[in-house]
């Protein structure tokens, strides 16, 4: 080790008194004379999953005051046995007028079911209507959650295509000719899932022909009808053609008001609905009671409306 090291005659050898000059290594990462910065970590997360509604605009003090009424009514209060399976008079009451005056549909409280959501909606409707050999069409992109209601009676499935002006009606007509065991046709017209097309007015009436032509029961998911991105109202399909041709018509509340709130509805025919209540009534003998007529009481009042107006205006405005 040169100039670090001196040999002395008969000494030894020792570490020199001058050394020599070295630069010193600098360390890869110097210290800092400042306490090191506390890293932020973003703690909040971002839920993009689709078909949820904003916790924030959930009416609280309205379902309070509404559940409280319930409490309240002869019809809890009453102890009698199990209701009706297609759910509380009240509600299907209430619905039934709204229904004619928001979108033109006119229907009887006896056309319509109350179920815990519309997936229990799309379950009884295809145990009602399908059966192992029957064929029914569906949009492709769709709706994974009705195929499966659909798949668990045993029916096949058969995609129709999708394009920036919903399901390819055409090429359902090709299909229809082609395949005698379709019985049915299940679309999300409105707001096609999961693209939000909306099937335009030429479409839809050729959707209907079509239906007519080879006797299909045409399945119309409404599940976000209080939304729209411009100022033009579209009754629903069921408006045109539910006592015309073979129909059912379905829905949920949970998109309106919070996930949480399992009620959904079905319309359908006398020959239909008495095959679902049979369904009904070996799996679920009659719905939420309370949460049925409250519902029923915020139709009344008005405060189902005004919340539908008020989150409409904030999501879409």
């Amino acid at each position: 080790m040169q100039g670090w090291l001196v040999a002395q005659s008969s000494r030894g050898t020792f570490v020199a008194d001058d050394l020599p000059d070295f630069a010193p290594i600098a360390p890869i990462n110097p210290p800092s004379s400042r306490p090191p910065k506390r890293e932020i970590i973003a703690t909040r997360m971002l839920n993009i999953s689709d078909g949820t509604p904003d916790p924030r605009l959930v009416p609280r003090s309205e379902l309070i005051r509404a559940f409280r009424h319930a409490l309240g009514t002869p019809a809890f209060l009453s102890g009698a046995s199990y209701v009706d399976p297609r759910g509380t008079t009240e509600l299907r009451i209430a619905l039934a007028e709204t229904f004619f005056d928001a979108r033109g549909v006119s229907i009887s409280p006896d056309e319509i079911m109350i179920t815990h959501g519309s997936q229990m909606g799309l379950f009884l409707a295809a145990s009602a209507l399908l059966k192992p050999s029957d064929v029914i069409a569906v949009e492709n992109p769709g709706y994974p959650y009705a195929w499966a209601a659909f798949r668990a009676t045993g029916a096949k499935i058969i995609g129709i295509p999708v394009d920036e002006d919903g399901i390819d009606v055409e090429k359902l007509a090709i299909i229809a000719e082609e395949t005698p065991a379709l019985q049915a046709v299940y679309v999300t017209p409105h707001h096609q899932y999961p693209t939000t097309v909306t099937l335009g007015m030429g479409r839809r009436l050729r959707l209907l022909e079509i239906a007519r032509q080879h006797n299909l029961t045409l399945i119309e998911d409404d599940y976000d009808h209080e939304y729209r991105f411009d100022s033009k109202p579209i009754l629903p399909l069921v408006a045109r053609a539910y006592h015309q041709q073979p129909f059912i018509h379905l829905g949920p509340f949970s998109k309106l008001l919070a996930p949480t709130i399992r009620l959904g509805y079905v319309i359908a025919p006398p020959d239909i609905m008495a095959r679902m209540m049979a369904y009904r009534e070996s799996i679920d003998r009659q719905g939420d009671i309370p949460l049925e007529l409250a519902l029923a009481s915020m139709i009344e009042n008005g405060d189902l409306g005004r919340h539908s107006r008020k989150s409409a205006a904030r999501l879409c405005g």
